[in-house]
């Protein structure tokens, strides 16, 4: 028994040693490499990009090195960097998925040609990943406004069917998004999935393409209910200007940073957008987001009142604004505010129960509790909402939720 435990323990301390040589033995390149990813793991970009940068400087060939740069360059807006190490990539190995890489960054950098000579050329052969890419560069085609390339592109990928409603039949094998596109271009006449899909592209942080489906979709439907509920949203939900695609994603990278609590760089990505398109709302709202998150109410009310000025439909921007003036205790000003935002969307769950909170704040719980039932009714998922209600009333015995909840299902 003595023999085996000193067995185990030389051999314990054998693994240790030879961790402790290893680690000795790594190079400069090796450390900043695995420092790195591990700095991306933790969504730390900048940190990340740092030690890529040293990575890179220690193996300047080192392909490995080079793609992470790329990926952490891209992840903080910094894309000048971004497109300049993927050319260097493409470069030393033109390989399809490294022509991906390029053009996935120059387009967001808004070099359009660049971007369109990248993406032929990487869904040139077959490799794992083509078939994705393929769809993105229809998604670029289009966005530029490029429709008889875009078709093209279906064409030759065999997406185009005779007679086919894409709406309502999707083909298999790519998704629905590249579907409702599909439609815009072969039968935008009759295509009443547009809305949605623009609905999806905005909720993605593109602006101009969903614009330009939306009124084109306004100009061609003879179904009145459909166009209504387009012009709304066109209205409520989307610049009323092309936006540059860098500014565009910009605020996509402060929006992405700021959900990984990379608030700092969230907010540089922001002032840059702002810089390049200072009639784009949606950068500052964005940065206000920050401040709401960190309870600087303060900071928070400046900057959306610049981005409701600039755009007084944003809706969100609108919204937001109305929560922050509430947070502050300027309860009537929020009220005020919010009614602007229910005419934008009187369907608006968020925007009906806030009301609502508002006017419980001030003792008005006789107008706050139609409010929160209406809230209740368009949105059943609102537990906070509910508990009040619940707690104020008693639940529902037939269905056990409150009574002002809709479930007549």
């Amino acid at each position: 028994m003595r023999f085996r435990r000193h067995l185990a323990i030389a051999t314990c301390l054998a693994a240790v040693l030879a961790l402790a040589v290893g680690a000795a033995a790594q190079s400069p390149f090796d450390i900043a490499l695995e420092a790195g990813l591990a700095a991306m793991r933790a969504n730390r970009y900048r940190e990340a990009l740092e030690r890529f940068r040293e990575a890179v400087a220690a193996a300047p060939d080192n392909l490995a090195a080079l793609l992470a740069q790329v990926r952490a360059a891209n992840a903080l807006g910094e894309f000048d960097e971004a497109v300049a190490t993927a050319r260097s990539i493409v470069a030393m190995a033109a390989a399809p998925e490294h022509q991906a890489w390029l053009a996935a960054v120059a387009e967001r950098a808004g070099l359009t040609d660049e971007a369109r000579a990248a993406y032929k050329a990487s869904v040139q052969g077959e490799w794992l990943g083509r078939s994705d890419v393929a769809e993105s560069y229809l998604l670029f085609l289009v966005d530029i406004g490029d429709h008889t390339a875009a078709l093209e592109l279906a064409r030759a990928e065999g997406w185009l069917a005779p007679d086919r409603d894409y709406c309502r039949d999707p083909l298999p094998g790519i998704n629905r998004r590249t579907g409702m596109l599909l439609a815009w271009l072969v039968h935008p006449d009759q295509a009443p999935c547009l809305l949605q899909v623009a609905r999806s592209l905005t909720d993605e942080g593109y602006t101009r393409l969903p614009r330009h489906i939306l009124l084109d979709l306004i100009a061609k439907t003879d179904d009145q209910k459909l166009k209504a509920r387009a012009t709304a949203f066109l209205r409520a939900r989307l610049p009323q200007h092309d936006v540059p695609t860098l500014a565009e994603a910009l605020n996509g990278a402060g929006y992405s940073l700021s959900r990984r609590l990379q608030n700092d760089d969230a907010m540089r990505a922001y002032e840059r957008a702002m810089a390049i398109d200072p009639r784009f709302s949606w950068p500052p709202s964005n940065l206000a987001r920050v401040h709401i998150n960190r309870k600087d109410y303060a900071q928070a009310l400046e900057w959306l009142q610049k981005a409701v000025a600039l755009n007084p439909d944003h809706l969100r921007a609108v919204q937001n604004l109305g929560w922050t003036l509430n947070e502050l205790g300027r309860r009537d000003e929020a009220l005020a505010i919010y009614q602007r935002a229910l005419a934008l969307d009187p369907d608006d769950a968020w925007t009906h129960a806030n009301i609502g909170w508002a006017l419980l704040k001030l003792g008005r719980e006789s107008e706050a509790v139609p409010a929160l039932q209406t809230s209740l009714r368009l949105d059943p998922s609102q537990r906070n909402v509910r508990n009040f209600l619940d707690t104020r009333f008693g639940a529902d015995p037939r269905v056990g939720p409150s009574p002002f909840s809709s479930h007549d299902r």
